[in-house]
């Protein structure tokens, strides 16, 4: 089958005579593993089976002497097929009264999904499968050790989350990245003790460190958000510690116990904020 199959399934006018019966493409040929010969099968919705059955019998019986319709199951519920051919292409319409034909749609959908993500030894893996003749749903299944469940879900997953459940690596920022991150949250430190400082009071300190982070976690993800807020923290700690530590400042219990809960409660307004960003809008990789 040549490359131009939908192109070609468009031209015969049959997904338009199918409209009112909500067509869904699926299987092999959407993500182009099909093997010769294959039908491209679409899947409909019909209320009245029977009268979907005549509806393709009155159009295209006469257009390919191998037309056949029949009954069955699709995924369990009571469904009718028909098979026949048209400008050479060989095809197979079926429906059935409940909304399988959209769990069908968002399971293919998933499955190219994964397909993207996992490069094209798993595609060739899966192509071969299907041409040994396991079902194109049963070997998705198996070769990714996802459900069903979890194929449908991954139609509407971004792609940071659909990598993550394939387990493929992605690469984490570039240096220049951190770096960036960082030279903006210490700026973002120095202007608060500034602030503060004018003020005559530190009293809202720990709150701005915390709107800070939120901020920096939506501007560039968790893992940078995080770095960034505490690495200014932490330096300034090392160094009163130090200096603690010789003698040359006082700092007692309270004080670093203090410390520590400003450095937790920023790191985790950086974290959630961040993930949350990660989550509904990833970085590109």
């Amino acid at each position: 089958m040549t490359d131009d199959w939908y192109t070609r399934l468009l031209a015969t006018g049959l997904l338009d005579m199918l409209a009112p019966y909500q067509p869904a493409i699926v299987g092999a040929y959407p993500l182009d593993v099909a093997p010769p010969g294959a039908r491209i099968e679409i899947v409909c919705r019909a209320a009245d089976l029977a009268a979907f059955a005549r509806v393709l019998r009155t159009t295209y019986a006469e257009r390919d002497e191998e037309f056949a319709v029949y009954g069955g199951s699709l995924d369990a519920e009571e469904a009718v097929f028909a098979e026949f051919a048209l400008d050479g292409l060989p095809l197979e319409v079926s429906a059935q009264r409940e909304h399988v034909h959209r769990r069908l749609g968002a399971a293919t959908l998933g499955l190219s999904r994964a397909l993207e993500q996992s490069g094209p030894v798993t595609k060739a893996r899966l192509a071969a499968a299907i041409a040994d003749g396991t079902d194109w749903l049963d070997a998705g299944t198996r070769q990714f050790d996802l459900s069903r469940t979890a194929l449908e879900s991954l139609a509407t997953a971004n792609s940071a989350l659909v990598a993550r459940v394939m387990g493929v690596p992605r690469p984490g920022p570039k240096l220049r990245e951190y770096t960036t991150a960082i030279l903006v949250a210490v700026v973002a430190d120095l202007l608060i003790v500034s602030a503060g400082a004018a003020r005559g009071s530190q009293e809202y300190t720990g709150l701005m460190f915390m709107l800070e982070a939120a901020v920096l976690g939506l501007v560039f993800g968790a893992r940078l958000a995080v770095v960034a807020t505490l690495a200014p923290l932490v330096a300034f700690g090392l160094l009163v510690f130090s200096s603690a530590a010789v003698g040359t400042e006082g700092w007692d219990t309270a004080q670093a116990a203090d410390y520590l809960f400003v450095a937790v409660l920023v790191a985790s307004a950086a974290g959630v904020v961040g993930l949350l960003r990660d989550r509904y809008f990833p970085r590109a990789a």
